[in-house]
């Protein structure tokens, strides 16, 4: 702040076609928190000048702790848009367009999800892989969305998953989605992720020019223990299905129950019909040096667009 009086935790980045957005959980050294959104001028600074800059808050005062995470794949939109849990089963959706002075919202009645510690556990020492309370709580942390349009998206939406633990026909911890119409954020389609073998977490997420949406997450222990040892995977989901793939495979997971923090999908510098993507686990047990990481740097996408690709390289 202007003031230098808040620390700006939790910050996470995301771009449309005229703007750079950044969102941060305030903690100001008086008064409670709140949930921010930066708006600058991104042609301003691409020119190092003088930047124009909009702020968006809102007082956690009234639901309680809310953390944004500004939607990924928004590059060629003149928008950004996020969501929020208002309960376990309604979500309020922003939509903030560039000629606008701040973000709209409406709340929407989705299907209920749980927001309580499950049990995650796998591998060499059989630890839980979901264990931290912002892995699984209502304020957020590990919410995520994209925007997607394209040829194999014409009607434009905003795509999100968030963390639910088990519940019925849900055997293990899993990924609840939602669909929302981008142009008035009705929802139009639930399409969860899940697995009756493991658990699914921590998405991060993107779509790409043609309105397909990437991600990078976990996948790995299970309901009563004894599971695999958390793996970072990759998934494609096309208008013709959905393809995933193993991208560093676990020994053990961390005993501090921690995970999630070096994920990440964005479209592929070069090609932008393809996803880049960060994803890791641990190959070694125990868990207690830099040199257990398995750690990836990933690139995936269609078939049909590796001729994008090859040339991209």
């Amino acid at each position: 702040g202007g003031a230098d009086n808040i620390l700006p935790d939790y910050p996470h980045i995301a771009v449309s076609n005229l703007h750079v957005y950044l969102t941060i959980n305030a903690d100001p050294t008086t008064g409670g928190n709140f949930a921010r959104i930066y708006r600058f001028n991104e042609q301003q600074m691409r020119d190092c000048v003088t930047t124009s800059t909009q702020t968006f808050d809102q007082d956690n005062s009234t639901i309680g702790a809310r953390v944004w995470v500004p939607a990924g794949g928004g590059d060629s939109r003149p928008r950004m848009m996020w969501v929020q849990h208002e309960s376990t089963t309604t979500m309020r959706v922003f939509n903030w367009n560039a000629a606008d002075a701040a973000p709209t919202s409406v709340v929407r009645t989705v299907a209920a999800s749980v927001f309580a510690n499950p049990d995650c556990r796998g591998g060499t020492g059989n630890f839980d892989f979901i264990e931290r309370s912002t892995a699984t709580s209502i304020t957020g942390f590990r919410t995520r969305c994209a925007m997607a349009s394209g040829v194999d998206q014409t009607e434009p939406v905003l795509t999100c998953y968030n963390f639910s633990a088990p519940q019925a026909g849900r055997p293990h911890a899993y990924q609840r989605g939602t669909t929302f119409r981008m142009s008035d954020s009705v929802l139009i389609a639930q399409n969860d992720l899940f697995s009756n073998d493991a658990c699914w977490g921590y998405p991060s997420m993107s779509s790409n020019t043609r309105g397909n949406v990437g991600m990078s997450l976990a996948y790995g222990g299970r309901n009563g223990g004894g599971g695999n040892a958390v793996r970072g995977v990759v998934l494609l989901r096309t208008p013709s299905g959905t393809e995933s793939a193993f991208v560093s495979g676990g020994a053990a997971n961390s005993p501090d129950g921690r995970y999630g923090d070096y994920v990440t999908t964005e479209r592929y510098q070069g090609c932008s019909a393809w996803f880049g993507a960060t994803a890791y686990s641990w190959d070694s047990s125990p868990v207690d040096a830099a040199d257990d990481v398995d750690a990836r740097w990933v690139e995936f996408g269609r078939e049909g667009d590796l001729a994008c690709y090859n040339s991209s390289q």
